[in-house]
């Protein structure tokens, strides 16, 4: 597929690129195009699943909700540091 701007008349384009015309090869700029995005895709799929990989193999991090304040503290500790009232021991001994 291509566009002759001449006045003349080419076969093909390598006769058209043979005698100096100014020719818009349009069909492959397309061809250049579905090219391209076919590639990005086929490496977008790829990150994916190694994305997806990786994250399987990602180890859980060790952590239990804190009985007094309720947020995630390291499973060694006893209460996190926003628990410091007596209050807050009180209601979770209630609980």
């Amino acid at each position: 597929m291509i566009r002759d701007l001449s006045v003349q008349e080419f076969a093909s384009l390598a006769e058209a690129k043979k005698a100096g015309a100014a020719v818009i090869s349009y069909g492959m700029f397309l061809n250049s195009i579905i090219s391209f995005l076919m590639v990005a895709f086929a490496m977008f799929l790829l990150e994916k699943s190694v994305n997806r990989i990786r994250r399987k193999q990602e180890a859980p991090a060790d952590v239990k909700d804190c009985p007094f304040c309720l947020p995630s503290i390291p499973v060694g500790t006893t209460r996190s540091p926003n628990a410091q009232t007596s209050k807050n021991r009180a209601i979770a001994v209630r609980q």
